[in-house]
């Protein structure tokens, strides 16, 4: 008996990190964490029961920074395809990307100075 090769394998991995999410339509922001993780499928813990077929952006604070140390955000858009009474939802991905988080700069003094004098002419009007 010959089997054939399955072709339709993919890589999921089992990987917990916060993910914010917002849905449309209708329109609901959340947050939530990840169970599973593939390039074409998420199953996360929800804070809310999503409805299948709802197209939805996950954002994730993607763990391993870029060699010179730039930290990512992992953005996916897809579709709720399923949601458990427990609020686990399954999203089908249809693209995702990569993008770099800026960092917060410390305010300079200048920085601090230029903004109280804004301030103070929006107070007095001048």
């Amino acid at each position: 008996m010959s089997r054939t090769p399955r072709t339709d394998f993919r890589a999921l991995f089992p990987i917990g990190l916060p993910v914010k999410y917002q849905t449309e339509p209708p329109a609901f922001a959340g947050m939530g964490q990840t169970l599973i993780i593939g390039s074409d499928l998420v199953r996360f813990l929800c804070d809310r029961h999503l409805d299948v077929g709802q197209d939805i952006r996950l954002e994730l604070a993607w763990p391993a920074p870029l060699p010179d140390g730039a930290r990512l955000n992992l953005w996916m858009f897809g579709r709720v395809a399923r949601c458990s009474l427990a609020s686990e939802i399954e999203v089908r991905v249809a693209k995702y990307e990569f993008r770099t988080r800026r960092k917060a700069r410390p305010a300079t003094a200048a920085s601090l100075d230029y903004y109280a004098g804004m301030a103070k002419a929006a107070r007095t009007g001048s």
